[in-house]
Order: structure tokens, then C-alpha cells, then sequence
């Protein structure tokens, strides 16, 4: 571990919570806090157990920052997944994502699509600038490795009809689109925010469109995926066309990535792919359950996982064959 990293200290009352630690070097304080506006004694009664799981799950003193963050983070979308304190977790959904987009912003202040156009269709070359262009703005929560072999793949099976269900940063959606046919039809879902890391803000989406290639349509869904008037959306936008391929990298629980599977499968093509992120058991999350639903739609069907040649813990891109 590196000498510098810095510890801290998560600590917190019935009134709110916050996390201190000292910057690389050890100059600047780190203070996050949330505070209770009102006087309902049940709530306040309920942050103090939120506050007190989570402490007791990060080990407060002597971790890095970065860490505590991290495992706090992951803890409370778990939470979040399971329904509880819904008063306490979409706000501090909201306040994650909205530190993240200042940081993308900040970092997409000069986006110029010519960047990445001068790259033409070149999977590895794409890729790369995905992960490093802008400051990572763009970067998906995946493997470099992992991605460069689905873009190969998605290149080949050149889809006219695509959905991504989870678009976060973009990364992803950008390598779909420039991955698909010249006159694809593609579409995305993505809750505008959301604690495992997902959905754009509103400034983002012409962006987004960028993407296009010039026959090229993008339709972007900022709702919810489990609802079925999405489903509903989704089969307008198709008319009479079916689906070729649909990548979910969306609500990583159990139930939910089940649903999104159930629900959009039914719209994919005989011989179109559903693709399904994160479908390698990954130990250090209590989050992520993908794996568990890999392992139920794939048996006895035509299905195979791309995996980085680290073996790393997690990720694995499903790909299932209809």
C-alpha cells in the first residue's frame, strides 16, 4: 500500500454522519455530511442504525479515504437495492451523482468528438481512448481487456438494433454505437442516478448523440428499466423491428438484473445477443449478485463469457446466443 495514503475516520450522530481524512500529502481535511431537516424521531432513530452498520462494515480508523468510500458506497447500495430507509438512500443517490457529474463536467469542458473519429472502427484503439480520453469521464466500470474482445464481437455481428440497459459515464454506449451498423437504431436506459454508479445528468445528453454515426438514430431513456411502461416505450421506438443485441449493465441485485433480463429478452431477435455485464462472482461486493442470474439463464443454452486473461475478481461479459 502506498505510504501516503491517508487514514480516516468515519464517525456521526442522530443528526447526520461525516468522514475526515487527510489528503495525499496530508494538508486537506475530507468532510461529507448529511443532516436531518426535521424533528421525526423515527428518522433520526434510523439514520443512527445506518450510521452504525456502516461504521461497523468500513473499520473506520486507519483505512485510506479512498477505501472507506468505496465500502461505504457499496454498503449503502446495497441498502438502497433492498428498499430500506428509501427517505435517506435517493438522497444520498443524488448527492453521489451529483459530485461525480462535476468531476465529468470538469473534464468534458472541451469534448470534441473529432477525437475519437480520427480512431475510425479500430476496437483497441477505441477502447483505449474510452478509458483514457478526457480525464476518464467517459470510462466504464470495466475491464480494458473485457470490452476491447465485446467490441470485436459486436463489430462482427454488426447490429441494426441495439439496447443498452445501464449507460453511466458513456463509454460503453460509445463503443456500441461506432460498434453498429451505419444505420442502427440504438437505445439506451439509465436511471438518472443512482448509487452503484449509474446515469447521466441532462448536460450530458448531447454527448451522448455525438455518438451517432450520420444514419445513425439514438434514443435515450432517462426511466426506469423494471416498469413496464419502459418495456412499453422501448416496443414503440422498434415498431414492428426486433432487437439484435442488448447489453444490461444496469441494478446489479439479483431481482433486478433478472427483471431487466425477463423483461427485454422477449424483444431480441433469433439469432441476436444478449450480452450481461458483470457475470463472474465477484467476492468483495455484497452488491453485485449478476453472477447468480448468469449462471440460471445461461444452462444448456448457447453461451459463452469473455473473460480478462488477469482473471480478475468480477466483471465477465455473458454473451447469450438466441
Amino acid at each position: 500500500m502506498n505510504k501516503n495514503s491517508p487514514d480516516c475516520f468515519l464517525g456521526g450522530s442522530s443528526e447526520g454522519f461525516f468522514l475526515l481524512g487527510q489528503s495525499f500529502g496530508g494538508c486537506r481535511g475530507v468532510r461529507l455530511s448529511l443532516r436531518t431537516t426535521h424533528d421525526d424521531a423515527v428518522r433520526k432513530e434510523q439514520l443512527a442504525r445506518v450510521l452504525l452498520d456502516t461504521g461497523k462494515l468500513v473499520g473506520s480508523r486507519g483505512r485510506p479515504v479512498a477505501i472507506v468510500i468505496k465500502r461505504l458506497k457499496s454498503r449503502l447500495a446495497y441498502m438502497r437495492n433492498r428498499g430500506d430507509y428509501p427517505w435517506l438512500m435517493d438522497h444520498l443517490a443524488n448527492v453521489d451523482a451529483q459530485m461525480r457529474w462535476t468531476k465529468q463536467r470538469w473534464n468534458l469542458r472541451s469534448y470534441d468528438p473529432s477525437e475519437w473519429l480520427s480512431l475510425g472502427d479500430d476496437p483497441t484503439k477505441l477502447v483505449e481512448w474510452v478509458f483514457d480520453g478526457k480525464g476518464g469521464a467517459l470510462a466504464p466500470l470495466q475491464s480494458r481487456a473485457e470490452l476491447t474482445e465485446f467490441a470485436r464481437l459486436a463489430k462482427g455481428h454488426s447490429p441494426r438494433t441495439v439496447l443498452e440497459i445501464g449507460t453511466a459515464r458513456g463509454g460503453t454506449f460509445l463503443v456500441l454505437c461506432r460498434m453498429a451498423a451505419d444505420d442502427a437504431k440504438i437505445i439506451s436506459i439509465d436511471l438518472p442516478a443512482g448509487l452503484g454508479g449509474g446515469g447521466y445528468p441532462e448536460w450530458k445528453v448531447p454527448i451522448l448523440k455525438s455518438f451517432a454515426k450520420p444514419r445513425q438514430t439514438i434514443d435515450l431513456l432517462r426511466v426506469d428499466s423494471h416498469l413496464d411502461e419502459t418495456v412499453m416505450r422501448v416496443r414503440n421506438i422498434l415498431g414492428d423491428r426486433q432487437l439484435d443485441m442488448i447489453f444490461i449493465d444496469a441494478d446489479h441485485s439479483y431481482a433486478g438484473a433478472l427483471s431487466d433480463f425477463n423483461r427485454y429478452s422477449q424483444l431480441v431477435r433469433p439469432g441476436g445477443l444478449i450480452c450481461l455485464h458483470d457475470v463472474v462472482p465477484n467476492p468483495n461486493s455484497d452488491v453485485i449478485e449478476v453472477d447468480k442470474v448468469w449462471e440460471e439463464v445461461s444452462v444448456g443454452r448457447d453461451a459463452e463469457t469473455i473473460r480478462d486473461p488477469a482473471n480478475l475478481p468480477g466483471y465477465g461479459i455473458g454473451v447469450l446466443r438466441v
